[in-house]
């Protein structure tokens, strides 16, 4: 799945997303089902972890499990809130893994930072990167923050060489073309060669 039918298929369900998060928001015990995140003003809902589904959530999140199940190379999802006037610092994830956040509760005065440019966060609005790069969020509101998160495996960005990635994009453009394999090996021994 595209990172652009990913977004359309989150945009396209936000409302459900949104409902069962409201329906979740107020029922007992909230906190007892959280984890406390890197700082003590972030709390996850974590919906899937190591690639399994979490059990107890399954009858409060249906339609976002369904919703889930559909989307290959998932990695990991939660729901990630940061409490009023909260700042998640600044920091990197993982090689390789597509994050997109979903803003399911956005009240006024929120923002995230990739690399430097201010994105804000809006309701039913996706923003998707490579979690590799520096990211940061901050709730200066008095209102908690949701968004859903989902984190895709993704094969075109585990290469950390650049120049790697690049010649092997280059190289599978030529084979796609030409349909000859050696010629893609020539193009590739020569790329690697300049490097």
């Amino acid at each position: 799945m595209k990172t652009t039918e990913l977004i359309h298929l989150l945009k396209e369900n936000a409302s459900a997303i949104q409902a069962e998060w409201a329906d979740f928001c107020t029922g007992p015990s909230l906190i007892m089902k959280a984890h406390v995140g890197r700082a003590e003003d972030t709390h996850s809902f974590f919906i899937l972890t190591a690639g399994a589904f979490e059990t107890k959530f399954t009858d409060i999140f249906p339609q976002t499990l369904k919703l889930l199940r559909r989307i290959p190379r998932l990695r990991g999802a939660s729901f990630l809130t940061a409490l009023p006037h909260a700042v998640v610092g600044l920091h990197k994830g993982q090689y390789g893994v597509q994050r997109t956040l979903l803003g399911v509760e956005i009240p006024e005065d929120n923002s995230f930072e990739l690399e430097g440019r201010a994105i804000p966060y809006q309701e039913n609005q996706c923003i998707s990167f490579h979690d590799y790069q520096e990211h940061r969020g901050w709730n200066h509101s008095s209102s908690p923050r949701t968004v859903l998160l989902v984190d895709c495996w993704s094969p075109a960005l585990i290469l950390p060489n650049p120049i790697r990635a690049i010649t092997a994009r280059v190289v599978d453009k030529t084979r796609l073309k030409n349909g000859d394999a050696q010629q893609a090996l020539r193009l590739q021994k020569h790329l690697e060669s300049q490097s």
